[in-house]
């Protein structure tokens, strides 16, 4: 849903959006960044999404300075921010920048496969609490595919299934480890970027071996009136600081166990209990 009060797909701003590439805003002077606009269709977005990775990984390896971006679509109110950030990081310790949209560990163990020593990359891992993202996931699945709400129809196993995704998606971001030095892994928790988002930022520098400078400047977005968010930030507005919030209260005692339950140990790992 746009704030428009219109759903996406009838709305004519981002419909725009999408059907246009805008190609040649993404070629840098020290970077490449591949992009493909969205797939309309879920079922076949997967398999066209992977075999475009495969295609961007055989374009890229030439080139000395790339970034591989491996989502499969982008929305341009975060456009500017997104290349300014990383054009700050290429420029200053000449890397390359990898990101893996997708949430799907075969890529770095594809690209390693490349090479019999460790990936010479460094990996951010961003973790949230396992109650949020359990609860989040909980209060969209009615407005999931029919088929798939077919599956689970008591709440307790919406719960344990939400919490079991949330410990698969980490535990392969943990596998990479293996692929990696042990400095050059770094993880930093969703609640605390929200309360002090200065210093992770300086921290995050630093992890990057690039030299702290003031990123923060006025962001214009002329889709201001286009959003695609939750109710609270479309009714009450974004003003550029992300407010933290816990819905731990909103969850039963016994949902509280499943998730405790299922997301040990990483749950503890990253601090949460």
């Amino acid at each position: 849903m746009c704030s428009c009060k219109k759903k996406i797909k009838n709305c004519e701003f981002w419909q725009s959006a999408y059907r246009t590439s805008d190609l040649d805003k993404f070629v840098q002077e020290d970077s490449w960044i591949p992009y493909y606009p969205r797939i309309i269709q879920p079922v076949s977005a997967n398999l066209a999404n992977q075999i475009l990775n495969l295609v961007m990984l055989g374009m890229t390896i030439p080139f000395k300075h790339y970034i591989w971006n491996l989502s499969y679509k982008v929305y341009r109110e975060y456009y500017e921010s997104y290349v300014d950030f990383v054009n700050f990081i290429v420029s200053r310790n000449q890397s390359s920048v990898f990101i893996d949209g997708g949430k799907q560990g075969f890529r770095p163990i594809f690209i390693q496969s490349f090479s019999r020593s460790q990936i010479p990359a460094k990996l951010i891992h961003l973790t949230r609490r396992p109650h949020d993202y359990v609860y989040s996931y909980a209060k969209v699945y009615p407005y999931l595919s029919k088929a798939f709400s077919m599956k689970m129809r008591s709440r307790n196993d919406i719960i344990a299934f939400a919490a079991k995704k949330w410990l698969s998606v980490h535990r392969k971001v943990l596998n990479l480890k293996k692929f990696i030095l042990d400095e050059n892994y770094y993880s930093m928790r969703y609640e605390d970027l929200c309360q002090d988002p200065n210093h992770f930022l300086a921290k995050t520098l630093r992890f990057l071996d690039v030299e702290y400078e003031n990123l923060q400047q006025p962001v214009i977005y002329p889709e201001k009136f286009h959003l695609i968010g939750s109710q609270s930030i479309q009714k009450h507005g974004f003003d550029g600081v992300i407010k933290l919030s816990t819905h731990t209260a909103d969850l039963s005692t016994e949902e509280i166990k499943i998730i405790d339950r299922i997301t040990q140990p990483f749950s503890a790992r990253f601090g949460y209990v």
